[in-house]
């Protein structure tokens, strides 16, 4: 039973999100979001549940929600998220390395 969390960039808000409401969840900043986001989904894994976020299409945001530990990306922008997924996972081989 998967947790659909989903972020949806509205047209000429920039680089805003908004969190669709989960369980009854609902954040009035981005930091707050971010840190929420963060913190649910490493709860939603405690639970044994799969955490799902859509449409994701910035490399940005790609690279934030794998670094947060979600186990599924929908994208209109596969091409742009394969991309930014490889980065993702080359950058945490190197970091890995560098840590010994």
């Amino acid at each position: 039973s998967a947790i659909l969390a989903g972020f949806r960039r509205e047209p000429g808000e920039g680089r805003g999100f908004e969190l669709f409401t989960i369980r009854g969840w609902d954040y009035p900043t981005l930091r707050e979001t971010y840190e929420r986001l963060a913190a649910f989904v490493r709860q939603a894994h405690r639970e044994g549940q799969v955490v799902q976020v859509w449409v994701v299409d910035a490399p940005s945001d790609i690279s934030r929600l794998l670094g947060w530990g979600v186990d599924g990306l929908i994208t209109d922008r596969p091409d742009v998220a394969i991309d930014a997924r490889d980065r993702w996972a080359a950058e945490q081989i190197q970091t890995q390395t560098r840590q010994g």
